[in-house]
């Protein structure tokens, strides 16, 4: 903590360690000269041996600190990254999220409290729009008004200009990512080769700076290397999460398990429901059979059937399947014990509280526990956590490759060039409907979400694809959708995996049948009504 003042007035800076980096930790707030850093974030795009954060604080100590110098330090950052920069001399602060929102970053209305979270004693919060850069000055009663937004693209000032944030707001010039430019010289002709190529390096960036020592380890004060698990997959067993996992597979040093997470829900049972309205079962039968378990859920198949396509790929791989049961008691605990919070500012329709309740248990990572098709002991199951740092997840692959049921119906009634316009709009508006939320979910159990699809390099390259090289909707499901990305999976072997139809996480999970909800459909904005 830094306490700090500006203008007269009292302020509090407040800053955590994420142990997952080998290089040596930086304190946090981190002290620059005439500033303060509090920075949450990874930065893919430099080669020195320290950490991020140090790297961060060097660029800001050798610049001259002014607003220019500041902008043009942080703009070219690639990586998932919320940063706030305290000038104090200049009664400013500089502050804003990466171009896909990848990390939250809330504030209150009068900008009085700018974090990770949000406090339920001080006002109505609102997400910063993943727009760009924002600077702000210090008002004499305390908070900031914001003064200019260097936006990240030209999409997205087009996109955020009408924003409530930036409502009041002068937007100056669009910044420029030339590195990312020579991906336009790729060959069109052999995209599923490139994109594979791409993959690669997104997993690996996102698994080289890992602690030497697992979570575990790490808490009971082990110094060296140990042998434990430290990358974790949220696994769904789809094309998606099977292709990250066969993929981070080939960047781990051979003895090292991955954590297969699957999460499933104890849910209503479809025909129970039905007979229940006809009256057709009495009231015992239908108290004993009212939930089906865990295991009939369609993600825990999926898992199942690509842990074994994984297993047959590498045999000498640790494969761990972590199967994380929940119960409908416990769901209703977390939600009203720790969901709800976290999911602030993010509305609370149906949609968002399945989703968040869904990542919360399986970011926890506890379960059952198989490796190489046997179960452990009862006792071992039932406690095994996993100690991973990192969980990759595919989130962006939908958005980027036509695999939501609305691409194909927009195909159908519009033709491709509105599903191009489509996925555009996909990945300007990911921050607002699921980057802030997924995060705020994921690090409350002290680990770090990091999204391969998500890289810049790849988002750049699929948007200079048309659709025809990355989706046939012509197809039946199954097939068309995610076409790019099926090749990429055939090329690894994962024959099984390259087939499945995509599932969306509240329904292959069961969570969205777990209570009495109506059925939720796309994008659902129905306010929950639960417990």
């Amino acid at each position: 903590m830094r306490d700090f003042s500006l203008g007269g007035i009292e302020y509090k800076a407040y800053g955590s360690i994420f142990l997952i980096q080998n290089p040596a930790f930086c304190s946090r707030p981190s002290e620059v000269p005439d500033s303060i850093l509090l920075w949450n974030g990874r930065v893919y795009n430099h080669q020195s041996s320290v950490s991020d954060t140090q790297y961060i604080v060097e660029k800001l100590t050798a610049c001259d600190g002014s607003t220019d110098a500041i902008i043009r330090l942080f703009g070219p950052i690639c990586g998932p990254f919320a940063f706030i920069l305290v000038k104090r001399s200049a009664k400013r602060i500089f502050f804003g999220r990466d171009k896909f929102g990848r990390r939250s970053l809330v504030c209150n209305s009068d900008l009085s409290h700018l974090g990770s979270l949000c406090r339920s004693d001080n006002g109505i919060f609102t997400e910063v729009p993943a727009s760009g850069i924002y600077v702000a000055s210090a008002t004499t009663g305390g908070g900031f008004r914001v003064d200019s937004w260097y936006p990240w693209s030209e999409d997205h000032l087009q996109f955020w200009l009408s924003h409530p944030f930036n409502a009041s707001v002068k937007s100056e010039s669009v910044l420029s990512h030339s590195e990312l430019r020579t991906l336009q010289h790729f060959d069109r002709h052999e995209p599923a080769n490139i994109l594979l190529s791409l993959l690669k390096e997104a997993v690996a960036v996102g698994v080289r700076l890992v602690a030497p020592t697992c979570q575990t380890c790490f808490k009971s004060g082990t110094k060296s290397s140990c042998l434990h698990t430290r990358i974790g997959v949220l696994f769904s067993g789809g094309l998606d999460s099977a292709v990250i996992a066969a993929l981070a597979d080939g960047c781990l040093p051979p003895d090292q398990p991955v954590d297969l997470i699957n999460v499933a829900f104890q849910h209503l049972q479809r025909g129970n429901r039905r007979s229940k309205r006809r009256g057709g079962c009495d009231a015992d039968t239908a108290s004993q059979q009212k939930y089906a378990s865990p295991d009939s859920a369609p993600d825990r198949q999926t898992a199942l059937s690509s842990f074994e396509e994984l297993r047959q790929l590498n045999p000498n791989r640790h494969w761990h399947l972590v199967l994380a049961d929940v119960s409908v008691e416990e769901l209703k605990t977390v939600r009203r014990e720790r969901v709800r919070n976290l999911l602030k500012p993010s509305p609370e329709t149906t949609l968002n509280d399945s989703l968040s309740l869904a990542l919360w248990f399986a970011a926890r990572g506890c379960g059952r526990l198989i490796c190489n098709q046997n179960c452990l002991s009862d006792s071992q199951c039932s406690t095994y956590r996993s100690p991973a740092w990192v969980l990759l997840t595919g989130m962006g692959a939908d958005e980027q490759l036509a695999g939501y049921t609305r691409h194909r119906n927009t195909f159908v009634q519009q033709g491709s060039k509105a599903v191009e316009a489509e996925l555009a709009l996909e990945m300007q508006r990911i921050s607002e409907r699921n980057l802030g939320r997924d995060d705020r979910v994921i690090s409350d159990h002290g680990r770090e979400a990091h999204y391969p699809f998500l890289d810049e390099r790849i988002v750049h390259y699929l948007a200079l694809l048309p659709l025809e090289n990355k989706a046939d909707l012509t197809l039946h499901r199954g097939e068309g959708e995610k076409q790019l990305l099926r090749a990429v999976a055939t090329s690894l072997g994962l024959w099984t995996a390259a087939r499945l139809p995509k599932r969306a996480l509240q329904f292959g999970s069961r969570v969205a049948k777990s209570e009495s909800l109506h059925k939720v459909v796309g994008a659902d904005s129905n306010v929950l009504n639960a417990e």
